[in-house]
């Protein structure tokens, strides 16, 4: 598994499209368009102070 996280441009994203079909990606943005049309997208919201708070200690 590759993680991609905080993409903001596409040239940021390219170069890791290409190869490695067995590669399962996953990329956090707050631009979807920037994915490709064939990947399954979860929209995940901001936490509140009291769900990260738990992550964080």
């Amino acid at each position: 598994m590759l993680v991609l996280d905080d993409v903001w441009e596409a040239e940021q994203l390219d170069p890791f499209l290409t190869g490695g079909r067995r590669c399962v990606r996953l990329v956090t943005t707050r631009n979807p368009a920037l994915l490709p049309h064939s990947a399954q997208r979860i929209p995940v919201d901001q936490m509140s102070p009291e769900q990260a708070r738990p992550v964080l200690t």
